[in-house]
């Protein structure tokens, strides 16, 4: 079993990130990863980060579902 690295939480300004996001779409062939949060994870909630990529933009969180998800490193801060 893996251990948890640290804690995370989604940055303050997801929620308006993503309304932008909807408006125009930056990722137009690509998973827009602010929308694929929204359907994963919920603004304020701390989430265990299982794994760090090996180039340190992506991350292995454990989801709302308690599925591994792997994601971008900028939709998050550190959880305090």
């Amino acid at each position: 079993m893996e251990s948890v690295h640290f804690y995370v939480t989604l940055k303050d300004d997801f929620t308006d990130r993503c309304r932008e996001n909807e408006v125009r779409t930056l990722f137009e062939d690509l998973e827009n990863p602010y929308l694929d949060a929204r359907a994963r994870l919920t603004p304020g909630k701390v989430y265990p980060v299982m794994n760090v990529g090996d180039d340190g933009r992506s991350l292995t969180v454990i989801d709302d579902l308690g599925h591994p998800w792997n994601t971008v490193t900028g939709l998050f801060k550190y959880a305090e």
